[in-house]
């Protein structure tokens, strides 16, 4: 995991972290998030404590001899061998992925307020941006949907950090690339993703 420092046109400065392991947007999301809230830092070392701190994120399972980061760095799974069942973090990670009422329970077993909203086909869903400050970021689960023929897909999905707002825009911190985005709240991310579910935290 890298971290990257990125500032916004505030001049506010955020540290970014940079997945490198496919499915892992949620506990890096989660980390950057909760160290918003407890004002820390996070260093490239700290994921194997990010790792053991939220290791109940994936369906209550503990980490295993074979779990990412148990030797160290994250490590890369084969989607294809890690099962479709849910029954190892291999799964969770490599195939299907996290949900909100695990990211809602793992964040509160570590202290964290969460308040949920949720699109349930209302769209666009678009954020509070009274609720976000600099000791009150959110958690964003996005889905990739396609279009065609009229009948709307859902691809997959990712998980970001809305770290605050500048000039009307929301300050997004994406695990994938570790990047920063200033973005209106238009209820969309990029070209393809609309917002599903926003968790504030505090």
């Amino acid at each position: 995991m890298t971290v990257h420092l990125q500032t916004d046109s505030a001049g506010n400065t955020y540290g970014v972290w940079a997945q490198r392991q496919a499915m892992s947007c949620a506990i890096a999301s989660m980390w950057m998030a909760m160290n918003q809230v407890r004002q820390s830092t996070s260093v490239e070392g700290e994921w194997d404590l990010a790792q053991r701190t939220f290791q109940h994120a994936v369906q209550g399972i503990a980490w295993a001899a074979t779990d990412p980061g148990a030797n160290g760095a994250p490590r890369t799974i084969n989607p294809g061998a890690a099962g479709q069942t849910g029954s190892t973090s291999d799964a969770m990670f490599g195939v299907q992925g996290t949900g909100p009422p695990i990211w809602r329970s793992a964040l509160a077993a570590n202290g964290i307020s969460v308040v949920t909203t949720q699109a349930n086909g209302n769209w666009p869903h678009r954020l509070n941006m009274t609720r976000l400050g600099a000791r009150t970021p959110a958690l964003v689960g996005v889905g990739w949907w396609s279009q065609t023929g009229g009948t709307w897909q859902r691809n997959s999905g990712h998980v970001i950090v809305a770290a605050g707002t500048v000039g009307g825009a929301i300050v997004y911190l994406d695990p994938g690339g570790g990047v920063l985005r200033e973005l209106p709240n238009n209820g969309r991310y990029g070209t393809t993703g609309w917002v599903e579910v926003v968790l504030y935290l505090s």
